[in-house]
């Protein structure tokens, strides 16, 4: 029999794919991100990142007490900056209580559970405290990082719980008023010679959302059935 666990995440994968054809984009609020950091000291690090980077916010259920991010690195053109990637990422206070799963589209995206935080508090407003993070599987070397972070062209979802009585409404204003703030860690900036930290602008875009919500609702079921020997 399946548990009520994995039922729940078939479910969801289900009806993401579903609304992959039938949402309309702004059902994911799509948010940037700004460098906080200054260790590419001609800035074009900063600039890279914060034009290509984002994470899109939405809601798995209409009554869900979940909200699933979406972390995108979309570089567009041709740079010597293309071997960068997402190596890292930490949410920060208000209405978020612990990550329920990461969904990673395939092989080439390996992250795990309880990172440390590269991304100083100093660096945050009003220092916040750290919720939860994750990591990208590496070694020592920095090959196995590269290859199984979040390279130009992936995506890696995060499904988060919610503090009791805090809805998907309290976690988009708490991104927009900066009582919840998401810091990425980006490594391969340069050739390999650069890493810079960035945190979410309070300001969302419009986003994709319709096309992006379906490919994850397939990659969502490809994952289940991964861990169905577990």
């Amino acid at each position: 029999m399946m548990s009520t666990e994995r039922l729940k995440l078939v479910l969801l994968a289900a009806l993401l794919v579903v609304w992959g054809v039938s949402i309309p984009a702004q059902a994911a609020v799509t948010y940037s991100f700004e460098c906080i950091t200054t260790n590419d000291p001609s800035g074009y690090s900063a600039h890279v990142g914060e034009t290509s980077l984002f994470v899109d916010v939405s809601k798995p259920f209409e009554d869900s007490e979940q909200t699933l991010f979406t972390f995108r690195n979309e570089l567009g053109f041709d740079s010597p900056y293309d071997s960068y990637f997402i190596k890292g990422a930490y949410f920060y206070d208000g209405a978020l209580l612990g990550i329920e799963s990461l969904i990673e589209p395939d092989s080439t995206v390996d992250f795990t559970e309880g990172a440390s935080e590269p991304v100083s508090s100093e660096d945050l407003p009003g220092a916040r405290k750290l919720v939860a993070g994750f990591e990208v599987v590496g070694d020592a070397d920095n090959d196995l990082e590269a290859a199984n972070g979040v390279q130009p062209g992936e995506w890696l979802g995060v499904l988060f719980n919610l503090r009791v009585g805090q809805t998907f409404d309290d976690v988009i204003s708490g991104l927009n008023d900066g009582t919840i703030l998401i810091g990425i860690h980006v490594g391969g900036f340069g050739n390999g010679d650069y890493n810079d930290s960035f945190v979410n602008r309070p300001e969302p875009i419009p986003a994709p959302g319709a096309i992006l919500l379906g490919g994850i609702g397939v990659a969502l079921v490809a994952w289940l059935r991964r861990r169905r020997t577990f």
